[in-house]
């Protein structure tokens, strides 16, 4: 090629770019336009279906344009799709992405001018924090309920998040106490503690059944850090991740730090909250990095059948997708269907997340880890690096202690308060299915789950979880915690949510 052609290919690109920059302009304005008419008609900002069909308008026309250009059989395998394909899709999950961020700007009282905080602004059902635009989450009803409690003296009835009140193991105290004397208050590695690698990559190889050495492990402030870095460290613009509905709310939250895209596999309570696996495969596209998987589940308690685990295990191995575990309610699996983690597969991309959090009642110490892949906990640690150093010395030592305890009792306590929780739900008529494990009953009620739970927390001080803050499918659900209250204080609760849903309260 001579520099003449050089020279025309770059002002034929440049045209292009031109041409693609003032549609981009357009596509903006219309998008805006789009997410003023949504506000007026009450519609929330995401519409997976109308997401789907474009991809597939946008996909068929692409296969015509590269078929039409001599560009022969583009379509996807198992092998991958085209490259031309998932360059398409990255790009078309950023515009949606874009449209997304336009058309939030309606639900914050911005408009068309108004620059949003960060990149989170966008199209989640419900955030974190609380307050996207599917209404309240179970943290926001804690956040509300502790407010209550310090501003007015009120006593509430804990039934909204996954926080045990009982306490850590015993030796757990004397670690941290012993930290400071024995001179544990320095930096560590990014990855961790030596010592603390050591003690968990000897426990996981045996509750994993898998091979895992130190440096496949790397130790995080809590199990959601461990998530965040997992999806920031390998997902980016125009990514796809795949989740199972019921979900965290804080999946779609950290896919969009990322830029990434999320397609949500919907679940249902007839199938005992089992995905399928035709719909799994169906949602794969040339874009997706990620499945997500959350077993035992919050919120529902389902633990996967192995003839789905293994075939989401299957469709991710043949297209070299990553799969993230977040498995930190295993040590509460209660019941006969087994539970498998994703680092027992061998798989060189799945990640396995696990905390202290839950099974040892360290939430506020804040500490988790990732089993996975060198190449992933290396970027993680780097992550990690950069944001904090380390997890404190201390509370490193305290996890290294609390290695090999036994919180059996703990699996106990919990599932002896879920069919407190259980009883008590059958009584009065809900339909629920028979948690597998967690912490939690994901129960239906018939009625918007938001406002009975703002109804609840305001005029009777019970605290329970929104079901729409795990998907906007789950509206007329609630998520009732096993976690904070004990079985006398669950069944007050429950009398309290019985009364409202009779019409005992105004």
């Amino acid at each position: 090629m001579t520099e003449d052609e050089l020279g025309e290919l770059r002002e034929e690109i440049g045209r292009v770019t031109i041409e693609m920059a003032k549609l981009f302009v357009k596509r903006a304005e219309i998008s805006s336009d789009i997410g003023r008419a949504k506000k007026e008609i009450g519609m929330g900002i995401t519409d997976e279906s109308r997401e789907e069909q474009l991809r597939g308008i946008v996909l068929d026309a692409c296969r015509r344009e590269l078929g039409g250009k001599g560009g022969g059989d583009s379509s996807s395998s198992a092998a991958g799709p085209a490259p031309q394909e998932a360059a398409v899709y990255r790009f078309l999950n950023f515009l949606l992405g874009e449209s997304a961020v336009i058309q939030s700007q309606y639900r914050r009282g911005g408009g068309p001018g108004h620059q949003p905080v960060c990149a989170a602004e966008c199209c989640q059902p419900a955030t974190e924090s609380g307050g996207g635009e599917g209404g309240p989450t179970h943290l926001s009803v804690f956040q509300a309920a502790k407010r209550l409690e310090a501003e007015e003296g009120r006593q509430i009835i804990h039934m909204e998040v996954g926080e045990p009140d009982y306490m850590p193991p015993g030796a757990v105290a004397t670690a941290l106490s012993e930290s400071y004397g024995r001179g544990h208050i320095r930096y560590e590695s990014p990855r961790g503690m030596p010592a603390l690698l050591d003690a968990l990559a000897e426990y996981g190889s045996k509750r994993f059944g898998a091979s895992i050495g130190p440096g496949n492990v790397a130790v995080t402030p809590g199990g959601r850090f461990a998530v965040f870095a997992a999806m920031s460290a390998l997902l980016g613009p125009g990514d796809e991740a795949i989740i199972m509905e019921p979900a965290w709310p804080a999946y779609r939250d950290c896919a969009a730090y990322a830029g990434a895209r999320v397609r949500a596999v919907q679940a249902s309570l007839d199938e005992s909250w089992m995905p399928s696996i035709r719909d799994i495969s169906d949602a794969v596209s040339p874009s997706t990095k990620m499945i997500i998987l959350n077993y035992p589940n919050n919120p529902t308690g389902a633990v996967l059948r192995p003839d789905i685990m293994d075939g989401i295990m299957e469709i991710a191995s043949d297209r070299g997708i990553y799969v993230l575990g977040d498995e930190i309610y295993s040590e509460y699996v209660r019941g006969a269907k087994p539970w498998r983690s994703v680092a027992s597969y061998g798989y060189q991309n799945a990640i396995a997340v696990q905390s202290f959090s839950k099974s040892h009642a360290m939430t506020g110490l804040r500490i988790g880890y990732a089993v996975a892949d060198g190449h992933v906990i290396d970027k993680i640690a780097s992550l990690l690096s950069l944001c904090m150093t380390s997890v404190p010395a201390p509370v490193q030592h305290a996890a290294l202690s609390a290695v090999g305890q036994d919180v059996s009792g703990n699996a106990r306590t919990i599932s002896e308060r879920l069919d407190v929780l259980a009883s008590e739900a059958r009584k009065m008529g809900m339909e629920y299915a028979e948690p597998d494990g967690a912490m939690y009953l994901f129960v239906r009620v018939g009625t918007d789950g938001a406002r009975l739970a703002e109804r609840l927390l305001s005029e009777c001080g019970v605290a329970v979880a929104p079901g729409s803050g795990f998907g906007e499918n789950y509206r007329d659900y609630i998520r009732l915690s096993a976690a904070c209250e004990d079985a006398n204080r669950l069944i007050e609760g429950m009398n309290i949510l019985k009364s409202m849903l009779d019409g005992g309260h105004t």
